[in-house]
């Protein structure tokens, strides 16, 4: 994956077929350029994962993960927005430009659900008559779905 010498997902994701867990680097990351492994042996999680920065593109360079410490992705089967910050910075949501973000993604009638792995946050902005549990239960499917 091209990502411009950004390596947040490779730190901030725990991948369980390769013993990672959150918040640590992964060993098949060459930090500054990618995944080593990136086009060949590609754990599940990863292959799925699609990081909206670089998906998006032509988007303000203070909103690439590695500046923000939030990576957001599209989950399509929830029709939603999941914002994943590291450990050391939980409330990385709440910075001015990850606001104007989220402000922008609630006006597509998309959700936002911000988590963070540990400690386990997670903190849910709602549109379109979707509750909380409603969000969190498809999340929760999507992410079993990805690990088995």
């Amino acid at each position: 994956m091209e990502c411009a010498g950004c390596n947040q997902c490779c730190v901030t994701f725990p991948i369980d077929s390769i013993g990672k867990q959150e918040n640590e680097m992964c060993r098949f990351c060459d930090v500054g350029v990618g995944c080593q492994i990136h086009h060949t042996d590609i754990p599940a999680a990863c292959q799925s994962f699609e990081c909206w920065y670089f998906k998006k593109g032509n988007i303000e360079e203070a909103l690439r993960p590695d500046k923000c410490r939030v990576i957001f992705e599209y989950i399509k089967n929830c029709d939603l927005y999941l914002g994943t910050t590291p450990k050391d910075e939980p409330y990385a949501w709440q910075q001015p430009i990850i606001r104007a973000q989220t402000e922008r993604f609630l006006m597509l009638g998309k959700p936002v659900v911000f988590t963070c792995f540990q400690p386990m946050q997670r903190f849910v902005f709602l549109t379109g008559g979707r509750d909380a549990s409603q969000v969190w239960d498809c999340l929760t499917k999507e992410a079993k779905a990805v690990r088995e």
